[in-house]
């Protein structure tokens, strides 16, 4: 991944993080938060992150990201209630502002 195609998925992920309704968005943050903590199963996601901020993502996309895609659902965080109704395509940032990451994400906030 070059860094065109990082600055491609940075506006791509910062479009969708903006599309998401703001009341979903920060209660799945919150609910991210809260699953963090209590499984402590953040710690893979912050050391990739640690090691390349930019794609820490990339590897992890069928493997702890499937997990929290899953986990979101499971929480009722369902598909439908977004604007492209997949989590697939919004995941990334919401893992990043519930990890309170230097998220590089530009979150317009109402």
């Amino acid at each position: 991944m070059n860094d065109e195609n990082i600055q491609d998925w940075y506006e791509y992920h910062t479009k969708k993080l903006n599309e998401m309704p703001q009341d979903f968005l920060k209660e799945s943050v919150e609910y991210l938060k809260n699953i963090f903590i209590k499984e402590g199963s953040a710690q893979s996601i912050l050391d990739a992150y640690n090691k390349d901020n930019e794609k820490w993502w990339v590897e992890s996309h069928f493997y702890w990201g499937m997990s929290i895609r899953n986990s979101l659902r499971e929480g009722g965080f369902l598909d439908d209630k977004l604007p492209d109704k997949n989590w697939d395509d919004y995941y990334i940032p919401v893992v990043e502002l519930a990890e309170q990451t230097k998220c590089s994400f530009k979150w317009e906030e109402e």
